[in-house]
């Protein structure tokens, strides 16, 4: 796995497997932010790993909270938010429980058919404006859409 990012990556942490998530800080404009970049349930999420694999990446973000840095889990969930598309009951609750615990808000959790989503701490958020940006509608590039989102004053 890997981050691409045009900011200067500073620092990296351990994460569960690391087939599965990838953490680096980066500094950006704004301060630093560490970046976790997941594959939730790397099989997708109808096999017994993907609860263990969920559940653990789950302890990986509080642990990174606790450090009090600002964070964004960014990636892809293997589960829906807003509709059933790829839902499954166990995932969306915990996701939910612990981003929420957390302090991070999930930016694209009301898109449509996806199972890539983009969660950063509100304290990096700020009073920021968020616009999100989706293409590959027709999945004809990959087998998932794409997202991004932008924040006000970056």
């Amino acid at each position: 796995m890997s981050i691409y990012s045009r900011f200067e990556c500073i620092d990296e942490y351990p994460t569960y497997d690391e087939k599965t998530a990838i953490c680096r800080e980066i500094r950006t404009d704004r301060g630093n932010l560490v970046v976790y970049g997941t594959i939730m349930g790397i099989f997708g999420n109808r096999r017994p790993d993907f609860k263990e694999d969920v559940t653990k990446q789950m302890e990986d973000i509080r642990k990174l909270s606790v450090s009090g840095k600002n964070t964004c889990v960014i990636g892809d969930f293997n589960l829906s938010f807003s509709d059933d598309y790829y839902f499954t009951k166990f995932g969306r609750d915990i996701v939910r429980k612990t981003f929420s615990e957390c302090g991070l808000s999930i930016l694209t959790a009301e898109r449509g058919c996806c199972v890539d989503y983009i969660a950063i701490s509100n304290s990096y958020i700020g009073e920021d404006e968020i616009f999100v940006s989706e293409w590959n509608y027709d999945k004809k590039l990959s087998d998932h859409k794409g997202i991004m989102v932008e924040l006000g004053g970056i």
